[in-house]
């Protein structure tokens, strides 16, 4: 699996991602920084990159069936990335699965 950051993502969660074994990529690190949310949609989409978000603007493009790759949207506030990667150590592996089982959107929460 493949996991696309949106920008309101800290970058250094690429590395708990890397840590966890998968291949992640910041939206700052593959498109303008001031990307529009439709342009990250369209990268997500053409790369098959599960897009992790906590903008609640893509659940809107997941419904219209605008982003046709899951959505991890993190319903937790500001955190410290250290926080964060936290979170998705507990809470990753359940989303996953998840998305095995064919949900397009997935929220994890914070504790």
């Amino acid at each position: 699996m493949r996991f696309l950051l949106d920008v309101n993502l800290s970058p250094k969660l690429i590395w708990e991602f890397q840590r966890l074994g998968y291949v992640c990529d910041h939206v700052a690190m593959v498109l303008d920084r001031n990307a529009k949310n439709r342009e990250i949609v369209e990268f997500a989409n053409r790369t098959s990159m599960i897009l992790v978000s906590k903008d609640s603007d893509f659940i809107q493009f997941s419904r219209a069936g605008g982003l046709h790759t899951p959505l991890i949207w993190l319903r937790c506030g500001n955190m410290s990335a250290k926080d964060t990667c936290a979170l998705l150590r507990r809470r990753l592996a359940d989303a996953l699965a998840s998305i095995d089982a064919g949900l397009p959107i997935v929220e994890i929460r914070q504790d």
